[in-house]
Order: structure tokens, then sequence, then C-alpha cells
């Protein structure tokens, strides 16, 4: 039994209003400050077309993460095109050198080349010194650093059949390009001289 307010003591309605005032205040309280809130995900950049200048080298960015260095300004003895280059914090490819790219790049001696440069445009390293010196990492590089520099002599020095498009299927014993089979990896006429010996397991003569 919860007295009057008359002995100076609070009464059944007066109790429910305090009660309900301060559990209003608590619902306040939580809602104005939520606990474990999880923090908006950063999106990372993506890359875009345009140009853009990174230590005296300009590249022309595409949408795919590849680059193409189209200017180098150096005053040094040796300049590295680096596999990757990073603009504005995307990291591209850089899989070519365009044309005039080292133009009057007097100073330079030596040029090396990352992996990832496959093409190297007409005259990129015109206008430098003759005793110039260029590596290239990948095979692709290096013809088309030969073919930029006219070096026809050192280009026909390489092996032929070391290009693809010359990959051939040929006899393993000797080397016919011709009546290839090539569950056994050997010419007709030498299947069938092997198969007459028995030296092919499994195989019967037959009318030839």
């Amino acid at each position: 039994m919860i007295p009057n307010t008359k002995g100076g003591k609070m009464t059944m309605k007066a109790m429910k209003k305090v009660l309900v005032s301060a559990l209003a205040a608590a619902f306040v309280v939580t809602a104005a400050a939520p606990a474990g809130a999880a923090p908006s995900p950063v999106k990372a950049p993506k890359a875009i077309s345009g140009k853009a200048t990174v230590k005296g080298v300009t590249v022309k960015t595409s949408k795919k993460g590849t680059a193409t260095v189209t200017a180098v300004k150096s005053k040094k003895a040796t300049v590295k095109v680096a596999a990757t280059i990073k603009v504005k914090g995307v990291t591209y490819k850089v899989t070519a050198i365009g044309a005039n790219a080292f133009k009057n790049c007097k100073k330079v001696k030596k040029i090396s080349v990352g992996k990832n440069v496959k093409t190297i445009g007409k005259n990129a390293f015109k206008g430098c010194k003759k005793t110039i010196k260029v590596t290239a990492a990948s095979k692709k590089a290096k013809k088309a650093q030969l073919k930029a520099e006219g070096n026809y002599e050192a280009l026909q020095l390489l092996p032929k059949n070391a290009s693809r498009v010359r990959l051939h299927n040929r006899c393993k014993l000797t080397g016919r390009p011709k009546g290839y089979m090539r569950q056994f990896g050997i010419s007709r006429i030498q299947f069938r001289e092997m198969a007459s010996a028995g030296l092919i397991p499994g195989v019967k003569k037959a009318s030839w």
C-alpha cells in the first residue's frame, strides 16, 4: 500500500509519472549512442583512362589497368622502365613504350625495360646516343626493341623456330613435318617401319 501525499509521501499517480519519465530519458540516451555501429566501407580507386607524370615518366593509362610510356625526361645515365606504375593509388601494368618516348634523351646510356612491356613503338629511342644499351626482360620486348632500333642483323640472329607462329608438329625421330601422327608423335613413314619391325606394342601389321 502506497500512502498519499498528505503525509509527505507520493501517491500512485505521481509514482507512475516519475517511472514513465525515467524510462523515456533512458530510451533517448540509448538511441542517441548506438552500440557497435559498423563503419561504412571505403571504396578502392578504379583504373581510369588519362595521362599522368611520375618521376619524369609520362604514361597514358587505360581502364583495363595498363599503361603506355609516352615520354621520358631524364638527365640520368641509367633509366629504368618499371613493370608497374602507381597513379593516384591505382597500380597499372606498363605494357608498352610509345613512339618517340625517349626522344632526345642524349644523356641516357642504359635503359632497362620491365617484364610486362610487350611492344616498343617506332623510333622510341630516336635522338639518344648510338652507344645506348637497352635490356629487355621479355622476349617480345627484345624483338620489339631490335625492330625499334633498326638492328635487323641482331634480329636475324635470334632463333627462327623460337617464334610461336613457326611452331610445327614434327616427327620426334626424323623431324619430318608432314604425315605427323599425333597419337604416337612420329611420322606415318616411321610408324609403318616401326610397326613392321614389331617395335610398337599393341600394333599389328595389316594391309598398308
